[in-house]
């Protein structure tokens, strides 16, 4: 029997927020040339002309890295990564994408056993290790400190996203389960609003495969990852067969929600491990407005003397209604607003995770805490 792990994706709404920005629709292609049009724009003129677009085709790691090579400013680097981080649930452009012809019925069926093979064999071998967890936190919530209800309601519709702040905590993986260890560095925050996630070193992708199996999975396209040429295939999971969790306050009884999902997996047709996994969902009514989203890509890492495949890099993505309190004189009344969070994870700094015991002899002082060894 198979012991669902769930996925689980939590809002925690602790301050304000204003509808999503409207944004100027744009292809890589035209990105790229209102980049090269900008001439020699001040880092701060850059980053607000960045911020005014919206790519309809998925940023490449691989793009965004020259990008941020070529237009060098604090303000743009954090702009061009917002852009494409919004991306992340896109295709990439048709010009990325390898010409290969479509596999055969036979090999779709080899390469989707080889998946199911390498999450029955390969991710319960993985090691206890430790990784740090780096993420940047965008949303479109005014600082609380500088609030004006007056002008929320004024600019109601024009509130664009920006960062909000940065934490970096360690993520320990111990006999198959994924905890916050202990903080890294010290977080910095200009809101307490959190959008969270767990499940990228393993149970996200026991969940999605397991699920996918009894929705509805085809053939989607060949793409790259990196240097790797991936297959990739989309799936659908109804409502019913549903094991992924959406952890947030809507409607009534309990926040705890498996609504209905679907995304991609793109895995090595040679060995089935997963190269990069999305998944997109969205409630229903009454939290209709309510969605999480995520996309996650794996790559070869090295813990102790061995190489594994774990994530690398991550992007959530969220919209959620709130009511925010507005006082009118002596009353107060309230607006709807929409949240909208992104965050991107790095996960770095692999290394084995193992605790050590010693016999002590009577009168020997003992240590306060166990000590820990990483490789």
């Amino acid at each position: 029997m198979v012991t669902m792990k769930k996925f689980v994706l939590l809002v925690l709404l602790c301050t304000l927020a204003s509808p999503a920005f409207a944004l100027n629709k744009v292809s890589v292609a035209e990105a790229e040339e209102r980049l090269a049009s900008a001439g020699k724009k001040s880092d701060g003129s850059m980053a607000r002309m960045i911020r005014e677009m919206e790519l309809t085709e998925r940023c490449s790691n691989a793009r965004l890295e020259r990008w941020q090579a070529t237009y060098p400013g604090k303000q743009t680097h954090d702009a061009l990564l917002l852009l494409a981080d919004a991306s992340a649930l896109h295709h990439l452009p048709a010009s990325d994408l390898p010409s290969d012809p479509e596999p055969s019925m036979d090999e779709q069926r080899r390469i989707v056993r080889a998946t199911i093979h390498y999450l029955a064999e390969t991710l319960p071998a993985l090691p206890n290790f430790l990784a740090t967890r780096r993420t940047i936190f965008f949303n479109n919530t005014p600082d609380p400190h500088g609030f004006d209800p007056a002008t929320v309601l004024r600019d109601a519709d024009t509130e664009p996203l920006q960062m909000v702040g940065h934490s970096e905590v360690n993520v320990a993986y111990r006999d198959g389960h994924e905890v916050l260890d202990q903080p890294a560095k010290k977080t910095s925050s200009q809101s307490s609003t959190r959008l969270a996630t767990t499940g990228e070193f393993g149970p996200i992708l026991q969940v999605v495969l397991v699920d996918a199996a009894h929705g509805q999975t085809e053939w989607s396209h060949w793409e790259m990852i990196g240097n790797q040429r991936g297959a990739a295939f989309r799936y659908a999971v109804p409502a019913e067969n549903s094991h992924y969790q959406l952890t947030i306050p809507c409607g009534t009884g309990s926040p705890e929600h498996h609504p209905a999902y679907h995304g991609e997996f793109v895995v090595d047709p040679e060995t089935g491990t997963i190269l990069r996994l999305t998944v997109a969902a969205r409630l229903p009514l009454p939290c209709e407005k309510v969605s999480g989203s995520i996309a996650t890509e794996y790559g070869t890492v090295q813990i102790g003397s061995k190489n594994y495949i774990c994530p690398l890099h991550s992007v959530s993505i969220s919209y959620q209604p709130i009511l925010i309190p507005i006082r009118m004189g002596r009353g107060q009344t309230s607006l709807e607003m929409m949240m909208h969070s992104v965050n991107d994870v790095v996960f770095t700094n692999y290394r084995r995770f193992r605790s050590e015991s010693r016999i002590v002899s009577f009168g020997e002082e003992v240590p306060r805490e166990p000590s820990r060894a990483h490789d």
